[in-house]
């Protein structure tokens, strides 16, 4: 399987940009597996289309705020995507720009919230370790955004 057989045209204007208020309202697409036939549901129609024995697997995870703005000692920008918690306060973490950035390098991303560049690596990973005045997740959520993938460009805060 080759990464370039996922690749499709799908116009902007089909990309959703904001959920629908009657959730249970989305489409969706029903491929009956007997016959090969598509049909067009609702969300709300998934029960009438489970037969017995059917196995429903529910993803009921939500995205953390871990897209954070900060300032570096000489005034400037970097942003800062958390990827993993490695431990209760070091992440591994995407900085951009993340170039120039040496391991001791304290950003600011509010009076109460610091990240501490723990590593160099070659690669746009890097440790970092946050410094919370306070609950660190409640600062995250309070000081952090949802990240968004690039077709997104509305908020979901």
């Amino acid at each position: 399987m080759r990464l370039d057989e996922f690749d499709y045209d799908l116009p902007t204007e089909l990309i959703a940009q904001t959920p629908l208020a009657d959730r249970s309202a989305s489409r969706l697409l029903h491929l009956d597996r007997t016959t090969g036939a598509l049909s067009d549901h609702a969300f709300r129609d998934v029960p009438s289309l489970l037969r017995e024995g059917d196995l429903l697997v529910f993803n009921n995870t939500r995205v953390d705020h871990w897209r954070l703005s900060a300032t570096k000692e000489t005034g400037g920008l970097v942003e800062i995507l958390l990827a993993k918690r490695l431990s209760t306060d070091t992440f591994s973490a995407m900085l951009r720009p993340g170039k120039r950035l040496r391991p001791g390098t304290v950003l600011q991303v509010s009076p109460e919230l610091n990240a501490i560049v723990l590593t160099k690596d070659e690669g746009p990973v890097q440790q970092i370790q946050l410094e919370a005045q306070g609950d660190l997740d409640s600062i995250l959520s309070s000081n952090g955004s949802v990240p968004l993938p690039p077709y997104i460009h509305s908020r979901l805060d």
